[in-house]
Parts: C-alpha cells; structure tokens; sequence
C-alpha cells in the first residue's frame, strides 16, 4: 500500500510539471558564447568551434547551429556543444578575407536567436582537393576537331566534386598544335570548376 502511495505521488508531481506553468518564454534567458579561436589564421580549412551555452532550469535547447551547421551536443542541454564549419562555407561568406561565425539557439524560449558571434581571417582561395574532375567538349557544328584555318568557339565543361567549386584558376595560355602539325594554335581560357 505504501508503494502504492509513493508512486501516484510521483505521477501528481509530474504532472504539475507538465502543464508548463513557468515554461521559459524569454529568449533573453538564454545566451551563449564561443570557447575556441582558431589557432592559425588565416583559416585555410574546415574550421572546429567549440563553446556553451547557458540556459535556465526551464529552458530546453533543441539546436544549436554555427553558421548554418548544426552542432553536436557535447554535453545536457548544449551546455557544451562543437560544429566543424566547412572552408567552403567560410569563403562563401567572407567579405574582403574575413568571415563572421555566427551561433544561432533554437529553444523553447522564443524564435531561434543569435547568443554569440566572431570575426575571423579567411583564406578565400585555399587550397581544394579535387577528388573528382571530369573535362568534356562539345564542338561547333558537331565537328570532330577544331579547325586551324580559322578561329571557332568550342566548350569547355568542367565538373569536380562540390567541396571544388570555391577553387579559383587563374587565364593561362594553352598552345597547342594542329593535326597537320604545321600551324600552332594559342587560344586564352579560363577554367572554373562547378559543383554537380
């Protein structure tokens, strides 16, 4: 009878609880800071941010999200969390070499609300490895070469892996020479890589 007792006792407490009397309605209530700096600069690859976030008893976190990227819970409640913000990312979003990492809390205390930010330097032309290329042609007049008698435009498709498309070829000069071998050809180009 006494366990009996202990445990509509619990359900009744729980139940209090559950009608959301002092549910957290002020996002002000929580805030948030970023614990890491990135230990060389300019940032030339995937970045890690750490940091925190400091939330009243009745607030639940439900996401955190640096830049677009959401962060792992490191710890109850956010109260620890990392995200790896890709260079891609940071290029994209950087204006005259400096991007600003912003950390976004989506919570039950309101709309999703910056609690923290940071300007930081960026390689925007690091170096990318391209794990995948591809390179086709498409001719003029569904010709099966480029003639040398006369100037014809021919194009060029690139394709590589997306994390490729920030990566930036400078004009070169391409000299090539044609079939018969006795007239050299320059043509200028440039090459851009579009993710697919």
């Amino acid at each position: 009878m006494r366990a009996m007792l202990v445990i509509v006792f619990t359900l009744a407490a729980c139940d209090d609880v559950d009608d959301g009397g002092d549910a957290c309605s002020n996002p002000a209530e929580v805030t948030g800071e970023i614990l890491s700096a990135p230990t060389k600069l300019p940032v030339a690859g995937d970045l890690v941010v750490r940091g925190t976030i400091d939330a009243p008893i009745n607030a639940t976190v439900y996401a955190v999200l640096v830049n677009g990227i959401a962060a792992a819970n490191d710890h109850s409640n956010f109260r620890g969390w990392s995200a790896t913000v890709p260079i891609a990312v940071l290029v994209g979003e950087a204006k005259a070499d400096k991007a600003r990492l912003s950390v976004m809390v989506h919570s039950n205390c309101g709309p999703p609300q910056e609690v923290a930010s940071a300007v930081i330097d960026v390689d925007t032309e690091p170096g990318v490895v391209v794990e995948r290329i591809e390179l086709s042609k498409t001719l003029p007049n569904g010709q099966s070469y480029l003639p040398s008698s006369k100037p014809v435009s021919a194009v060029l498709t690139i394709v590589a892996n997306p994390s490729a498309s920030v990566a930036k070829e400078p004009l070169t000069t391409m000299t090539r020479t044609s079939r018969s071998g006795s007239i050299p050809e320059t043509a200028r180009y440039a090459a851009r890589a579009s993710a697919r």
